[in-house]
């Protein structure tokens, strides 16, 4: 693996972009609970921001967390 400082700006673009990609993102978290403390750190904007990207990848049982969240919120 290369070191981050040799990568181009076009490299590390790519490399965050996966990292944030939902399939990918989820993994950061051990549990569900886990995934839902980190959604009510988030405003009712950023939920549904992240509802729209979970539902490209088809994840459909976060984007059901994500709401109920956002609702909680309202």
């Amino acid at each position: 693996m290369r070191s981050i400082k040799n990568l181009t700006l076009k490299e590390i673009n790519q490399k965050y972009n996966d990292l944030i990609k939902p399939t990918n993102f989820i993994h950061v978290f051990d549990t569900e609970d886990e995934f839902k403390e980190w959604a009510r750190m988030g405003s009712v904007e950023d939920l549904e921001w992240a509802i729209k990207e979970f539902e490209k990848d088809e994840l459909y049982k976060y984007c059901e967390i994500l709401k109920q969240i956002k609702n909680e919120k309202k």
